[in-house]
């Protein structure tokens, strides 16, 4: 008997939920529907499409197959393509559209004035929202459809998000040398810029110093003013008087974008649009 073609959105919908989570538990928390629902539909989307879409592992695992691969490919556009029909057909205009931006600490200080500028003018129409974490939150957020566009300063992502690259970040050695003394602010493990200082301990570092691990730049920076410390951050946050250290080339980073492959709206996708053009300098 050859495959059925009456595949569903509902269905489409349940194999992106499996895919982006790679979990039938996790998928039926986001549908908000039973964990053997989530199963059913999967075992009879894989009777229509006449292939097997995932392979189950005991501990709730659901590992995509080829065939469940490219499924996901076409079911993002055509869910997708749905979406956009029914908002343009509905076209509910009577609330505001609801946006939350996610920032990473460096994000916000350096980036965050561009945003606001390029968007005042929406900001009576719109439920606006800015969060800062660091990067590995940042996208985990926005695989969970928690917030609609995140800016982070590492290329983390997966499968469920898009990545675009925007403008550079030089990094500096802030902050005086106190030779065996000297003490190390760093940010907690998940951060952009923690990578950079992890590299910077391994290939430059004559010894292990002492280490003092906080979990935003804002204190950081308070620290190095009060001549405390040394730290690799922005160039573009150091505070005035606090001594600098041009580091490598390795050590200039970029920020990216990141968004979920669906669940936003046109009016959403046109936002963020709008607020990476306003942070991506001319030259990329």
């Amino acid at each position: 008997m050859p495959p059925s073609e009456d595949i569903s959105m509902q269905l489409l919908t349940t194999h992106i939920a499996v895919y982006e989570t790679a979990e039938f538990t996790a998928a039926a928390s986001r549908l908000h529907v039973a964990q053997s629902t989530v199963s059913k539909r999967i075992a009879l989307l894989e009777r229509r499409i006449g292939a097997r879409l995932f392979v189950r592992r005991a501990s709730d695992d659901a590992v995509a197959t080829r065939a469940g691969r490219e499924l996901y490919d076409s079911a993002v556009r055509i869910v997708r393509l749905w979406s956009d029909t029914r908002f343009r057909m509905q076209r509910r205009r009577q609330g505001v559209t609801s946006f939350c931006l996610l920032m990473s600490h460096t994000a916000s200080t350096t980036l965050l004035p561009r945003v606001i500028t390029a968007i005042q003018d929406l900001l009576d129409m719109m439920d606006f929202t800015v969060h800062t974490m660091n990067s590995d939150a940042i996208v985990s957020a926005i695989e969970r459809k928690q917030a609609q566009l995140g800016i982070i300063e590492k290329p983390v992502g997966t499968d469920a998000v898009s990545l675009r690259m925007l403008g550079e970040d030089h990094l500096v050695l802030a902050g005086r040398d106190a030779g065996d003394r000297t003490l190390w602010l760093v940010r907690e493990p998940g951060s952009g810029v923690r990578y950079y200082t992890d590299l910077y301990q391994r290939t430059i570092a004559t010894s292990r110093p002492a280490t003092v691990e906080l979990d935003s730049n804002d204190k950081i920076c308070a620290l190095l003013a009060h001549g405390i410390g040394r730290s690799i951050v922005s160039r573009d946050i150091v505070p005035p008087g606090v001594p600098v250290r041009s580091l490598p080339n390795a050590f200039t980073r970029h920020f990216y974008a990141v968004t979920a492959q669906t669940g936003l709206d046109p009016d959403q996708r046109g936002l963020c649009d709008d607020i990476i053009e306003a942070v991506t300098p001319s030259t990329l």
